[in-house]
């Protein structure tokens, strides 16, 4: 399903203008950003990093789901490791 700029700024809390800028390649995205969008479109962050023709649903067959749940698991696993070491707090903080 596709959602208008309206939607996802809506969906992600960010300013209508900041998923416009984002679109055409003008601003920055953190990584807070990408998680953000990604919940919002109901997405895993890496599929943003994959080349467009894997996101067209009429060639299933080049990813495969294997592939795909590999991938997934991978970068799952390195997200949670960053997160777990840049942003754990210590008790007591």
């Amino acid at each position: 399903m596709q959602k208008s700029q309206l939607d996802l700024a809506a969906d992600t809390g960010l300013a209508p203008n900041f998923i416009n800028d984002i679109e055409n390649g003008k601003k920055f995205v953190s990584d807070d950003t990408i998680a953000k969008l990604a919940t919002a479109l109901k997405v895993e962050p890496y599929q943003f990093f994959l080349p467009e023709r894997l996101w067209d649903t009429r060639e299933e067959d080049i990813l495969t789901e294997e592939f795909s749940e590999s991938l997934a698991a991978a970068v799952r696993e390195t997200f949670n490791s960053y997160i777990n070491k840049n942003y754990k707090k210590e008790p007591g903080k």
